[in-house]
């Protein structure tokens, strides 16, 4: 009489967890993490690199089964006081001068303009209009627009290799101020300060979501704060590669909105493509000594 054989099967929800790992392992973030982590010697099981990436798949996987949350200043603070201190953590891990820190208004009062200059570095941001300011702003656009100072058409080239006229700029000086861009490319570099703006705003919203949370040490919240940075660069670069890759090959995605199924699109965010792998299930069947496995299909797009 022949034995049946013993099956055990197992199940699991991966969906977008397999493709954020094999990004973090092709970009080697567990090695890179461990040369500034090392492993103490009386540590078992997996590294602190390996808790890093397992930690962020997690977080950034948009399965609805996730929320991190940290407090990093209280609402009650202001901005004003805090760009000194973090220019001094960024110089400290730099270790260069003549940086250029582009920030808003807020960043352009005297003490701070004062700090960056005396490090030797630049500063691009508009003025905040208080005391003299906003007379003397209006003096310069009477004069702008009167023809005393002559304007310089600012030109971007988009993605077609085409130039476009974004902006009419004035340039126009006063005794304190050092110019290290020329006219034409400190607009540019203003006009993509929206670049790192994003990245923030991915921070307060979901899967990051930093929002108060109480923490007792600060040693947690800069750590919470780090891995959180390493979770918007992970989204950046995967968002980078797939919209270059497009381009190159002249396509597009589509069903990336369910609200609207046929709409295509050649920029498409990581969360959208990130949605896009949900509900896929790995089954693994074994028999005796044999493995069998199974993965939901991917749809087309």
């Amino acid at each position: 009489m022949n034995k049946k054989p013993n099956y055990q099967i197992t199940t699991e929800r991966i969906d977008d967890i397999v493709l954020l790992l094999s990004v973090m392992k092709q970009m080697k973030l567990s090695e890179l993490i461990d040369e500034y982590l090392p492993r103490h010697p009386n540590q078992q099981g997996l590294d602190w690199g390996w808790v890093a990436t397992i930690w962020l798949s997690y977080i950034l996987s948009q399965g609805d089964h996730r929320q991190v949350t940290v407090k990093v200043v209280s609402g009650e603070q202001a901005d004003d006081g805090w760009y000194i201190p973090i220019f001094e953590e960024v110089s400290q891990n730099l270790e260069q001068p003549e940086l250029l820190w582009v920030g808003d208004c807020k960043m352009s009062s005297q003490k701070t303009r004062s700090y960056i200059h005396q490090q030797q570095n630049y500063y691009l941001t508009p003025l905040s209009r208080v005391g003299q300011v906003t007379e003397l702003i209006k003096q310069w656009v009477n004069q702008a627009l009167g023809g005393v100072t002559p304007g310089e058409e600012i030109i971007r080239v988009d993605s077609e290799g085409q130039s476009h006229q974004i902006a009419t700029a004035y340039e126009l000086s006063r005794l304190q101020q050092m110019t290290l861009l020329s006219l034409h490319q400190a607009v540019l570099t203003y006009r993509d300060e929206w670049l790192v703006e994003r990245c923030f705003s991915r921070l307060k919203v979901a899967p990051l979501s930093i929002t108060p949370f109480f923490v007792q040490r600060d040693d947690q919240v800069k750590g919470l704060v780090h891995l959180l940075s390493l979770a918007v660069r992970l989204l950046s670069l995967i968002e980078f590669v797939m919209r270059r890759s497009l381009k190159q090959t002249g396509k597009s995605l589509k069903g990336l909105y369910p609200a609207n199924p046929t709409k295509a699109t050649t920029r498409p965010t990581t969360e959208k493509l990130l949605q896009a792998f949900d509900n896929l299930t790995l089954t693994l069947i074994q028999a005796g000594e044999e493995w069998y496995g199974d993965v939901t299909s991917l749809r087309e797009f």
